[in-house]
């Protein structure tokens, strides 16, 4: 599995992946270990990952199958992630585990943040992982942005938190995170839940703006901005 690896800020670096199937397959454990609301910050085997997701999240309960390799075509993750993928806590790893603990180790001891995507992800998948990446690496975006979320009424952030829950993806701990940058790309899927995205017009064009100037500002963000 070749994987290219591109520093976008000195504390973010993007990850691309070859396809779509081996982006989820590498990072579904270490991805879970720090966001899933049933399995953030404990050891699990992936086999019991694939029943408790095909259980309760929204395709899985349709289908009856594990759709996560579909479900989600980007991933964020803060280099604490990987320790106990290092350390031993979940062993027996899968080649491709090895595979991408080997490669990002040394970026890993430099406490980079990762954002990863495969090869024909949109650029719309890949604007939201921006947002979580500068969110986590600079203070000053995310003085900003909790400063628009926080013009948010009980009842708006009620119904994203709703959304949230629903997906079977996200722990409660990640909730401010994900609603900025679900407001700043991830507007179909939000609609597709049934949120009526013209109560937040206010809170969305102040974190846009927000956005657009953080990413104009670094030479390897500019083109995430949002016109």
């Amino acid at each position: 599995m070749r994987l290219r690896v591109e520093s976008l800020t000195d504390r973010l670096a993007l990850v691309e992946f070859p396809s779509r199937k081996e982006l989820a397959g590498s990072l579904v454990r270490i991805q879970e270990h720090f966001e899933s609301p049933q399995f953030r910050g404990r050891g699990f085997t992936l086999e019991e990952f694939m029943a408790w997701y095909t259980a309760n999240s929204p395709n899985g309960k349709k289908t009856g199958k594990f759709t996560y390799a579909t479900d989600w075509q980007a991933f964020n993750l803060p280099a604490k992630a990987f320790e106990s993928f290092y350390s031993g806590e979940f062993d027996p790893l899968s080649p491709q585990e090895q595979s991408v603990l080997k490669l990002l180790q040394p970026r890993v001891k430099e406490g980079v943040y990762f954002i990863a995507t495969w090869k024909n992800g949109s650029e719309h998948d890949l604007r939201h992982e921006v947002a979580h990446g500068l969110f986590n690496t600079n203070a000053r975006y995310k003085r900003a942005i909790l400063g628009a979320i926080a013009h948010l009424s009980e009842g708006q952030r009620a119904g994203l938190q709703a959304f949230l829950g629903s997906t079977a993806g996200y722990h409660e701990q990640t909730y401010l995170d994900e609603m900025h940058a679900y407001l700043i790309a991830g507007h179909e899927e939000l609609r597709k839940a049934g949120i009526d995205l013209g109560q937040y017009a206010g809170v969305v064009l102040q974190l846009k703006t927000v956005f657009n100037r953080f990413v104009g500002a670094s030479p390897k963000l500019k083109r995430f901005r949002i016109k």
